[in-house]
């Protein structure tokens, strides 16, 4: 019996049984704790889209350059408690809804598209900056040229839908500060055409006009002079 069991017991080496994974070895690009071979680990590309962050740090750097925003967005903050962030936003979410529903929405629209190219334009004169002159002269070119068409199409304005809003939103890519916003488009493609064609009618036009104002107010002024005589 012994020798039956020893027979058994000689077959049962360990070069038989079947070779199983070692659970010590080490991870793929380190070796293993029992001295197995170390395996490169495959690197992986992985991309490296801009974060939101940095959207709105250059939105907080923009709120915190100097300047007359600036300083009206100071006295927010001091007066109400709040980040100018929050003042900004709440700004434009009560503007929206002017807009929308109309209320105020004349004169909000009016401010927006006057007041602050208005500024930016003084202080381009003031410190003699020739690109912003040229910007903001092309943008007073397309403002003048979009009242005398909102003039003449008073009545048919009034019946498209959010007309305030639109006209908001078109005045601020007028004045976007990139280098083809809605003023430099308009005047390219519109304006410029426009005069190159008939530009010798408009000056002949305004000739005649000056001429004929110039003639009235010298028969006005001589007529005045009769009066204070007599």
């Amino acid at each position: 019996m012994k020798s039956i069991t020893g027979l058994f017991t000689r077959n049962k080496s360990p070069q038989s049984l079947p070779s199983q994974p070692n659970e010590a070895q080490g991870a793929p690009g380190t070796a293993g704790a029992l001295g197995g071979p170390a395996v490169a680990a495959v690197p992986v590309a992985v991309g490296n889209p801009a974060p939101a962050s940095d959207y709105t740090a250059k939105v907080v750097a923009l709120l915190h350059s100097p300047g007359i925003v600036s300083d009206l967005l100071a006295v927010g903050e001091r007066r109400t408690g709040l980040d100018r962030i929050i003042l900004v936003g709440v700004i434009l979410a009560v503007s929206f809804l002017s807009l929308v529903i109309g209320f105020g929405a004349g004169l909000l629209s009016r401010v927006v598209g006057f007041l602050y190219p208005a500024y930016e334009s003084v202080k381009a004169l003031h410190f003699k900056e020739k690109d912003k002159e040229k910007r903001w002269l092309t943008y007073w070119v397309v403002f003048s040229f979009f009242h005398v068409l909102e003039f003449f199409s008073d009545h048919l304005v009034w019946w498209v839908p959010f007309y305030w809003l639109v006209k908001t939103i078109f005045f601020g890519w007028c004045m976007a500060p990139i280098g083809q916003n809605g003023s430099m488009v308009i005047y390219t493609l519109v304006i410029k055409p426009l005069y190159s064609k008939h530009h010798e009618d408009i000056d002949n036009v305004m000739d005649n006009a000056v001429k004929e104002a110039g003639e009235l107010l010298e028969m006005a002024a001589e007529k005045a002079r009769r009066i204070s005589v007599q």
